[in-house]
C-alpha cells in the first residue's frame, strides 16, 4: 500500500452530529478545548465554537485534461475562499484535507491540517492521467474523515469534489453505494459541492 492510501479496515460508518456554524463579530476570543467544550468566551458573552473541516476531493484522471485550466482556476478560488473564511471567523477553526485520485491510486496530500497549509494548483502540480476511481475516492476519503472526527462536537464538514463525473475504475464502491453514503452524510448536516 502506498503512502496516503486508505485501508478498508480503518473505515467506519458510525454517525456523527453535524451542526452549522454561527457567525461571530467579537474582538477578543479565549480558546477552550473543542473536544470537551465547544464554547468560546467573548467578554461576558459565550458563543458556540465550531471546527470546520473542508475535504477537497480532486480528480486527476486523464479525462480531466480537457478542463485542466478550469479545474486549476476553480480549485484556487476554493483555496482562497477557505483561507479567507479561516482568517475572518473567530469562533471557528478551519482544517483542510486534500485527496487526489486517478487510476494510479488515491493519495492523501493533506489530512486535517490548518488551512494555511493548503496551496494553490498550477500546471506543474496538477497533471491529469490514467483512469477514474471516482466512487472509491469519494467513499474512502469521506469515511476516513468521518471516522477521524466522529467523537468531536460542534463540527461542520464541507466536501468539495472537483471532477468531470466520469467513473471507470472503482473497485470497492458502486454508484449506488456512493449515492447512499452521500445521502447519509447530507442527513447528518454535511455539505457537498
Amino acid at each position: 500500500m502506498q503512502a496516503g492510501q486508505f485501508k478498508n479496515d480503518t473505515l467506519s460508518q458510525d454517525s456523527t452530529v453535524g451542526t452549522k456554524p454561527a457567525t461571530a463579530t467579537a474582538q477578543a476570543v479565549t480558546d477552550t478545548t473543542p473536544e470537551t467544550d465547544s464554547m468560546k468566551s467573548i467578554g461576558a458573552e459565550t458563543i458556540p465554537h465550531y471546527d470546520v473541516y473542508n475535504l477537497i476531493i480532486l480528480d486527476e484522471s486523464g479525462s480531466m485534461e480537457s478542463i485542466k485550466q478550469s479545474i486549476i482556476t476553480g480549485f484556487n478560488l476554493q483555496v482562497q475562499g477557505i483561507q479567507s473564511a479561516g482568517a475572518k471567523v473567530q469562533n471557528q477553526d478551519h482544517y483542510v484535507s486534500l485527496v487526489a485520485f486517478n487510476g494510479n491510486g488515491i493519495r492523501t496530500i493533506l489530512d486535517r491540517m490548518p488551512v494555511e497549509d493548503l496551496e494553490e494548483l498550477n500546471t506543474r502540480t496538477y497533471s491529469p492521467q490514467a483512469n477514474t476511481p471516482l466512487y472509491d475516492a469519494i467513499c474512502l476519503s469521506t469515511k476516513h474523515l468521518h471516522k477521524a472526527i466522529q467523537k468531536r462536537k460542534s463540527v461542520q464538514v464541507i466536501v468539495n469534489i472537483f471532477t468531470d463525473g466520469e467513473e471507470n475504475a472503482s473497485q470497492q464502491y458502486s454508484g449506488v453505494q456512493t449515492t447512499q453514503w452521500i445521502q447519509q452524510l447530507k442527513e447528518e448536516g454535511r455539505i457537498f459541492t
